[in-house]
């Protein structure tokens, strides 16, 4: 069985986003140079959906409350989020 363990062997860069109704970078302070992965949390009382800088609530992958999830994503790539309506209190760790 393949293992789903990621070596961060560079530096951990912890941020914090307010997500609205808007399309917002996350995280919004911008990305960590040399990123490879980034793990997401919505810790909002209400659902956020997240995509390109185009997402909507209707087109975007849903994160549900308490939702997290990992991303593998280059530092040349910005997730975005957005809620239907409202805000939502979004945490990320990035890591190289």
């Amino acid at each position: 069985m393949a293992s789903n363990t990621r070596i961060i062997s560079g530096s951990i860069s912890p941020k914090a986003t307010t997500v609205t109704d808007s399309a917002t970078a996350i995280p919004s302070a911008g990305n960590l140079g040399g990123r490879r992965t980034m793990l997401v949390q919505n810790r909002g009382s209400a659902s956020m959906f997240v995509g390109g800088s185009a997402v909507t609530a209707s087109t975007g992958v849903e994160m549900a409350s308490g939702d997290e999830k990992e991303f593998q994503l280059s530092d040349t790539v910005t997730l975005y989020g957005i809620t239907a309506s409202g805000t939502s209190d979004v945490r990320t760790l990035e890591g190289y």
